[in-house]
């Protein structure tokens, strides 16, 4: 699939944890791969920043969804 990701031509943001299982290796290849896409490492995390780190996570998409509207 990463060989496709270039074909992406949306805004992304790409988000993970420290403490992921889609580790920050990954998610930088996904993010990396794929024209003009922010990503948001949060630190002390699991896949759910969400719930692990909530009100950062809502500051991020929020700031994401204002630059992309």
């Amino acid at each position: 699939m990463t060989d496709d990701l270039h074909k992406i031509h949306v805004p992304v943001l790409v988000t993970n944890g420290t403490d992921d299982l889609c580790t920050p290796l990954i998610a930088k290849s996904v993010y990396d791969h794929i024209p003009g896409a922010k990503w948001h490492l949060f630190a002390n995390s699991r896949h759910l920043a969400l719930l692990d780190q909530h009100d950062e996570f809502i500051a991020v998409l929020d700031k994401w969804l204002k630059e992309n509207d």
